[in-house]
């Protein structure tokens, strides 16, 4: 419409124009998610120098959740996940702590004898362990440098490791 009015040029319009592709929406196309996220895992892991793997609950996860973002909102769920994640494999505890429609069933099992506990308390510890145990990692286990990436003090983050007994 703006070009015939006059206040577009036409073929500055046909320069840019380009290619116009129509896809369906990821929630139609299930089947390219497990495929999309070993992609862009693969890509995380090459930029990061990382060997991360996922659980098949969180393919499952992937596969049923309806993505209206589409593509994008798939692949930064992705890698929130991969972010906070210390373990080699990205697990539905990693999806809970970044996504607020992770089933509740699925969050924050112990390692241990499977206890399901959901409270925001042990929630809070459990991503507080793994935030000072990945600033740890990448700081060499610098108490200073770790507790700066946190935006902690020193101290504040001597008194997290010796409450969480956490071992650097």
């Amino acid at each position: 419409s703006a070009i015939q009015t006059g206040e577009f040029r036409d073929d500055l319009y046909y320069r840019i124009k380009g290619l116009t592709l129509s896809t369906s929406a990821l929630s139609e196309r299930s089947e390219d998610i497990p495929l999309l996220l070993h992609f862009f895992l693969k890509n995380y892991n090459h930029s990061n120098q990382l060997k991360l793997t996922l659980e098949k609950d969180v393919i499952n996860w992937f596969c049923q959740s309806p993505w209206p973002g589409n593509v994008r909102e798939l692949k930064n769920t992705l890698e929130s996940a991969a972010a906070i994640c210390l373990g080699g494999k990205i697990s539905v505890q990693e999806i809970a702590l970044i996504r607020s429609d992770m089933p509740k069933n699925k969050v924050a099992q112990e390692d241990q004898g499977g206890i399901v506990n959901n409270s925001l308390e042990h929630q809070v510890t459990q991503l507080e362990k793994k935030l000072i145990t990945q600033a740890m990692l990448s700081n060499d286990n610098n108490k200073t440098h770790s507790a700066q990436a946190l935006g902690i003090t020193r101290q504040g983050l001597i008194n997290k490791i010796n409450r969480y007994e956490l071992e650097f």
